[in-house]
């Protein structure tokens, strides 16, 4: 039993001992507590009207927190409110110089609290901590006051532009209505018109009349027959124009064959040129023969007797006497020998 009691009491020593520890931590989460062990900066704002704001109201920065307020607003000599707060030391949090401090309500019954609204460029640099900062009151329907005189401004500048756009316009239908629309151009308009109608009449009854318009048809159909006659006339070119080919390819060959021929007849013709050469300048009989009056008579004397007696009762005749004073005739020598 007595086991059983000290294992009871420790099950519940526990159970309040986890107790505990959650309540803390809810503590610690939703409530300010955990804020005053952050490092943070203080800086004082003067407002003109502080109605509303309470020791702890949030200073927030683009709708996020990053502050408190850590005392009461006290009044001051001349009639200004201030109010210190304590803002986060981090990066993010830094206030930049031009910013726009106001004392604003969530809803129209809700909680006050200082909004801070930053310019549209931060090149001014940040306030530093200790610093005086000056607000402005807008709260509920001084909001919505102050909303509304802003449109109404933006609607006011729009009026304005709209007016002096209707101005330009009227002055540019004016100058139109003065220099373009006067009388002396709206005739030459009119006869301009004029002359057109009548220059489309005559082309309407002279160019584009029925004789005109059979003639062009007519036209057309003697060029269409043409045309066709010239295709047919094409078609039959077509096979002279292959025999003309196979002509040229014939032709072709037979030059390239004279060609040939013309190039042999002249090898043969320098070939008999020099034949010709070798006999009449050469040692062989044909050019002793041409060269030799005496050794040409007697082969010509040869030549007879071969004729007149054969081969078989062939004989020389008899020396013919030498005429006196007449040299002897010397036996052909070839040249060189």
């Amino acid at each position: 039993m007595k086991h059983e009691t000290k294992r009871t009491e420790v099950l519940v020593g526990l159970f309040l001992l986890f107790g505990m520890v959650l309540l803390g931590g809810l503590i610690l989460r939703f409530s300010s507590i955990r804020e005053r062990f952050r490092q943070s900066d203080q800086f004082m704002v003067v407002f003109g009207d502080a109605s509303g704001l309470s020791l702890g109201a949030p200073v927030r920065l683009g709708g996020t927190t990053i502050g408190r307020v850590d005392r009461a607003p006290r009044l001051n000599a001349d009639g200004k409110v201030a109010v210190r707060i304590t803002v986060y030391r981090d990066e993010e949090n830094r206030i930049p110089r031009g910013s726009r401090l106001t004392i604003a309500k969530e809803g129209l019954l809700g909680d006050s609290y200082i909004a801070i609204t930053r310019p549209e460029e931060t090149r001014a640099g940040y306030f530093e901590p200790g610093e005086t900062l000056t607000g402005t009151m807008t709260t509920g329907l001084d909001a919505l006051q102050e909303s509304a005189g802003k449109i109404s401004g933006d609607i006011e500048t729009l009026v304005m532009e709209l007016r002096t756009g209707v101005k330009d316009f009227n002055a540019a239908i004016a100058r139109l209505n003065a220099e373009i629309l006067t009388p002396e151009n709206s005739e030459n308009v009119k006869n301009s018109l004029a002359s057109l109608n009548s220059a489309l009449q005559k082309v309407d009854q002279q160019v584009l009349s029925e004789e005109n318009t059979a003639s062009v048809r007519e036209t057309l159909a003697s060029l269409r027959a043409t045309s066709e006659s010239l295709s047919g006339q094409v078609a039959k070119l077509d096979p002279l124009v292959a025999k003309g080919d196979a002509a040229m390819t014939s032709f072709k060959q037979a030059a390239e064959s004279f060609q040939k021929s013309g190039t042999a007849f002249t090898r043969a013709a320098e070939k008999a040129g020099h034949t010709f050469g070798e006999a009449t300048d050469g040692d062989g009989l044909l050019a002793a023969l041409l060269n030799d009056p005496k050794l040409r008579d007697d082969f010509k004397a040869l030549i007879a007797n071969l004729r007149a007696r054969g081969v078989i009762f062939y004989r020389d005749p008899a020396p013919a006497p030498t005429t006196p004073g007449r040299a002897p005739v010397q036996p052909y020598r070839p040249p060189g020998r």
